[in-house]
């Protein structure tokens, strides 16, 4: 070791060797190869682990928390061989009881039998089989509480409905602090742009064009600026696959193409994109914009059409 440390100033090897009982920690788990062969395994915590862990009391769903009560039990059981899995189950009970988890759920699920590694993933992928098999889709809702979860699942197999409620992430503060969309108009330098409070994102924007009037409803994740631009090059470029571009060829076949203006008309919420091609697709419903395509006025696709 010390001979291939010398071979470069920032090269430093280190060598770790089994502690005094010859157990030498890998990841999540301590190994020992026995005078037989055989290997000994048993769990493992890092010095620098803090045992933090979702915590009981925590807003979210109670399957993610019997899901993580148990996941911990079957880590314990897989890393322990049978002599240490009893000092295994008792770190994972302290583990568990400092982030607030009641006793009856540790008599529960501690039994490391219950957690045979093979048998649950079997489990796992028949089960998501049997979830695709039978064609059903997520309804996402945020997560409120579990009685909702349960009345709402209720109304679904009332009606016959082939969905489940499933619960979509919601952003955490940093992120809601971090992405926070201003709402005051910003300006852009680009002296060619055609639109008012361009570098908004998320948002659903209104195209009209100025020799005749008629109008375009679209959305966009990015910046308005960045999607007016791509519009205003297929305008220019008349090509049919965009709705603006076929609009000049339709309506404006001599003479310059011309200059959209752009304006943002609503906000979507930030991050959920599904939402704002919703939105988009109520307010065409409602508007009835000259130049969209007729799947887009009538919201095909995201809105049941009557």
């Amino acid at each position: 070791m010390d001979y291939l440390n010398k071979k470069h100033p920032t090269i430093k090897f280190e060598l770790e060797l089994p502690d005094v009982d010859g157990y030498l920690p890998i990841l999540d788990l301590k190994i020992k190869i026995e005078n037989n062969g055989t290997v000994s395994r048993k769990l493992y915590t890092k010095p620098a682990n803090k045992g933090l862990l979702l915590h009981y009391k925590s807003h979210l769903p109670t399957a993610m928390k019997r899901a993580t009560v148990r996941n911990e039990y079957n880590r314990a059981a897989i890393n322990s061989t049978k002599q240490h899995q009893q000092a295994a189950k008792e770190a994972i009970d302290n583990k568990l009881l400092g982030n607030g988890y009641p006793k009856t759920w540790l008599n529960k699920y501690s039994k490391a039998e219950q957690y045979n590694h093979s048998s649950r993933q079997k489990k796992r992928s028949k089960q998501k089989s049997t979830f695709l098999r039978q064609g059903q889709l997520p309804l996402r809702i945020p997560f409120i509480s579990d009685e909702l979860n349960r009345r709402t699942g209720q109304l679904l197999r009332k009606h016959n409905l082939s969905a489940v409620v499933v619960n979509k992430k919601q952003p955490n503060l940093l992120q809601a602090v971090k992405h926070k969309q201003q709402t005051a108009p910003m300006s852009c330098k680009s002296k060619t742009c055609n639109a008012i409070n361009c570098q908004r994102r998320f948002v659903i924007y209104k195209a009209q064009c100025p020799e005749c009037e008629e109008q375009y409803i679209g959305e966009t994740t990015r910046k308005l600026h960045d999607r007016a631009g791509e519009h205003m090059r297929a305008s220019n470029n008349k090509a049919m696959t965009s709705a603006l571009g076929a609009h000049t060829i339709r309506r404006h076949p001599n003479g310059p193409p011309p200059q959209y203006q752009f304006t943002p008309i609503a906000s979507g919420p930030w991050g959920d994109e599904l939402r704002l091609r919703i939105r988009e697709a109520l307010i065409c419903r409602k508007e009835q914009p000259e130049i969209n395509r007729r799947e887009e006025q009538m919201g095909t696709g995201f809105l049941p059409t009557t």
